[in-house]
C-alpha cells in the first residue's frame, strides 16, 4: 500500500515554484452547482493554471499566515509527505509538506502543498470544512500559501481547479 501511495503522490506531484504576484484581479470559482468543490482556505488566488503553472492553482491566505486548510468535499487522505532536508526527490522536496486527498465519491483527487502543519493521517476519513493542515511556507516558495491541484481520472488528468471551485 505505501508503494502505490508513493506512486500516486509522484503522479500529482509537480515542482511549484510562485513567480512574482498576482495584481489587483479578482479571481473566482466557476462552479455553481450544489456539488462543487469548497474553497480549501479563505483567501486570493495569486497564480492561476497557466502554461509556466500548469498543475494548480496557489492561493495565499487573507489574514493569518498559517491559516487553516479545510477538506474542500467528504473524502479521504490517501497520502501524507512531511518535509525533510535529506528529501531526494526534487519534486517532493520543492512542495515542502503535503496532503493528498481522494473524494469520497472517486471523482478527484487533491494535493495541499506547502504546508506549515500537516493535521490528519493517511487512511483518515475526512468531512468536507474539516480542518487538514495549516498553510505556511515549506518547499520553494516566495511566501506562505497552499499549492491547491485537482486531478481527475484516477489522478491522472489535470483539472483546472476554478472550473470545480464553488463561486463565491
Amino acid at each position: 500500500m505505501e508503494k502505490k501511495s508513493m506512486l500516486l503522490a509522484n503522479l500529482l506531484l509537480t515542482a511549484s515554484v510562485v513567480i512574482g504576484r498576482a495584481g489587483p484581479e479578482f479571481v473566482n470559482g466557476e462552479n455553481e452547482s450544489p456539488d462543487c468543490v469548497h474553497w480549501p482556505i479563505e483567501g486570493r488566488v495569486s497564480q492561476k493554471l497557466k502554461p509556466n503553472h500548469p498543475t494548480g492553482i496557489d492561493i495565499v491566505p487573507y489574514k493569518d499566515r498559517h491559516a487553516p486548510i479545510h477538506a474542500p468535499v467528504d473524502g479521504e487522505i490517501v497520502y501524507v509527505h512531511p518535509d525533510s532536508p535529506s528529501e531526494q526527490n526534487p519534486q517532493m522536496k520543492a512542495s515542502g509538506n503535503f496532503i493528498v486527498m481522494k473524494s469520497a465519491d472517486g471523482e478527484y483527487q487533491f494535493l495541499f502543498a506547502h504546508l506549515s502543519k500537516i493535521a490528519v493521517g493517511v487512511n483518515q476519513q475526512v468531512k468536507v470544512g474539516e480542518e487538514i493542515g495549516l498553510t505556511g511556507s515549506t518547499g520553494n516558495l516566495t511566501g506562505p500559501h497552499v499549492h491547491f491541484e485537482v486531478k481527475g481520472y484516477q489522478g491522472i488528468v489535470t483539472e483546472n481547479p476554478l472550473k470545480v471551485l464553488c463561486k463565491k
